[in-house]
């Protein structure tokens, strides 16, 4: 596991749900720690993201000893980010995750299954959750995939996974949570109907 990284993508601008995802909070707990926790629990150390609103996420991920990458460009979309966390990867990292900050949830042992099931491939170059016949969030990519989509500057990660599509492993969980994705305020009361209480808090530089 000490080989695997996790980028952690929370550059938006949450538009859509009016307030940063990052530091909202349920059960006190926010969503950013909500979503590196798991990784920090199998020694896999999370690389935050930030964009928009990036002082207050940053001050944040500070608090919680989380490194960060600032997006200088976030406005041109999600890839733009991934691009900014995978430029930071340690020369030893073999294994990435891609785990947006508003899919919270995913148990430590989902993220234990699929770094070992892509390292048991050694001909797959990506996997992804599975519950139900459903994939979901996060991703996990080998190395040559990810230097494949920083050389070419063309590539998203859907356009990269259509590239490779023999080596895209599937991976069946347990997991509901690998489902989660809170991007609307509907969805969101949703999860907040699962109990607990969440709201935002305020971070200053």
């Amino acid at each position: 596991m000490l080989k695997a990284r996790a980028i952690i993508l929370a550059a938006g601008a949450s538009t859509r749900m009016g307030r940063s995802k990052p530091l909202l909070r349920k059960n006190q707990i926010t969503m950013l720690e909500a979503v590196c926790e798991p990784y920090k629990s199998i020694d896999i150390s999370p690389i935050v993201v930030t964009g928009f609103n990036a002082p207050a996420v940053e001050s944040h991920a500070s608090s919680l000893g989380i490194m960060t990458v600032r997006n200088r460009a976030p406005w041109r979309g999600m890839a733009s980010s991934v691009r900014s966390g995978l430029q930071h990867l340690p020369p030893e990292a073999e294994l990435v995750f891609i785990h947006p900050v508003d899919c919270p949830g995913v148990k430590s042992s989902t993220l234990s299954l699929l770094a070992s099931s892509l390292t048991a491939f050694s001909c797959a170059l990506a996997a992804k959750p599975v519950y139900q016949g459903k994939g979901g969030h996060p991703l996990i990519l080998a190395r040559k995939a990810w230097m494949r989509m920083l050389s070419d500057r063309r590539l998203n990660l859907r356009s990269l996974l259509a590239a490779i599509p023999g080596q895209v492993l599937r991976i069946e969980t347990d997991d509901p949570s690998v489902l989660r994705d809170l991007d609307t305020r509907e969805q969101l009361q949703g999860w907040l109907e699962e109990g607990g209480e969440f709201r935002t808090t305020d971070y200053t530089d």
